[in-house]
């Protein structure tokens, strides 16, 4: 792990302080963790977003079948039974 070190102006880290105390985490650099972590997750679905809307601008589009469905959920499936394997 990396330590990281910042200058806040004392009115951020009493807010930050107040955070710890409130309960919910053990430290500021917990909180900090979070912060980046809900950013990171937002920005992967902002992603996420412009290739779905890619996807729609893309050309002609169908009516997805039920066998359609199956055949993607298998394939999801079997996508993350892969990245999961040791």
């Amino acid at each position: 792990m990396t330590t990281l070190n910042i200058m806040l102006p004392d009115s951020m880290q009493i807010y930050l302080d107040e955070k710890v105390a409130q309960g919910g985490y053990e430290t500021v650099s917990d909180y900090i963790r979070q912060l980046v972590t809900e950013d990171q997750k937002r920005a992967a679905w902002g992603h996420l977003e412009s290739l779905a809307l890619e996807g729609l601008d893309a050309g002609e589009s169908k009516e997805m079948t039920p066998e359609d469905w199956e055949a993607m959920k298998r394939d999801l499936l079997e996508r993350h039974a892969k990245g999961h394997q040791a």
